[in-house]
């Protein structure tokens, strides 16, 4: 052999094993992707039974954080134990241990952990704060993700987290609008951030000398999900065109460190008659009791 040619997921400690045997390597960032991006009807059924399963996480969790008792000191409390992050997502592990999954560190992120939008969130959860719950686990059976978020309050929510999730809830509408056959993943989150602005948020990267009140949506709209959890294409500045069957997340969120974050997220599949939700479809407000 002379001559190879890679995809995106090959390991670069091959490559260098290949190259050093003096075989020509070039890595083809699209082959195999139109391929993967194409669901049928099999697997986008496999895709709907994971996105299910991780709608009942996301349920699960959800209620056992809106449905907790509060000590004196305004920490959660479940079966007379302090109610942490750590617990709930141990609580999350064990479902899906029954029902045949794979699931890495789920996300529990109360208050200003919230605010960074990828911390998987410890300690002890709190009442009155927003509390965001992000779950994407594999089927071990079909080998397909789910992907799904919600955000919840235990108690009394906020004037600021309440604008904060009516302009996600809202961006995500127009997105979901806006995500159809030919349309790009440019133009879906370009429809996000217009949601975003007119309900007076910011978006991208915070100043150096941002406040803590400062808020904004700080990520994409969304990625592919398949085979892997994140996947082309690109729900954000420079996204592809989407095709039949491509499966995407929709997920905008807003962050602030002086109230935590919120995101709603759901998988849609890219049809003609523009996206179509997988899943039984979950409630998108922060009242789980």
């Amino acid at each position: 052999m002379k001559r190879a040619v890679c995809d995106r997921t090959f390991p670069g400690v091959f490559m260098h094993v290949l190259m050093a045997a003096g075989i020509s390597v070039r890595c083809d960032l699209e082959l195999f992707q139109s391929s993967r991006r194409c669901k049928d009807a099999v697997e986008l059924q496999a895709m709907d039974v994971s996105q299910r399963a991780t709608e009942d996480a996301i349920e699960l969790a959800c209620r056992l954080i809106a449905r907790a008792g509060v000590n004196k000191n305004g920490e959660l409390m479940h079966e007379g134990a302090p109610l942490s992050s750590e617990r709930v997502r141990g609580e999350i592990d064990m479902f899906f241990a029954r029902c045949g999954f794979e699931n890495p560190r789920s996300i529990v992120a109360g208050g200003a952990q919230g605010a960074d939008c990828h911390h998987d969130g410890d300690g002890v959860l709190r009442t009155g704060e927003l509390i965001m719950v992000d779950i994407f686990p594999k089927s071990k059976s079909s080998g397909y993700w789910g992907d799904c978020t919600r955000t919840v309050v235990h108690g009394k929510v906020l004037a600021q987290a309440t604008r904060m999730h009516a302009a996600v809830v809202q961006a995500k509408a127009a997105a979901v609008r806006a995500a159809h056959v030919g349309a790009s993943g440019s133009d879906v989150h370009g429809e996000t951030l217009r949601v975003i602005h007119e309900h007076g948020f910011s978006s991208g990267t915070p100043p150096v000398d941002a406040p803590d009140s400062w808020c904004a949506m700080v990520h994409g709209t969304g990625h592919g999900l398949g085979l892997d959890v994140h996947e082309p294409p690109l729900v954000d500045r420079g996204g592809l065109t989407l095709v039949a069957g491509d499966v995407i997340t929709i997920e905008p969120g807003l962050y602030c460190k002086a109230v935590g974050g919120v995101r709603v997220e759901d998988a849609y599949v890219i049809e003609a008659t523009g996206a179509r939700r997988l899943g039984r479809g979950l409630p998108e407000g922060l009242d789980w009791s």
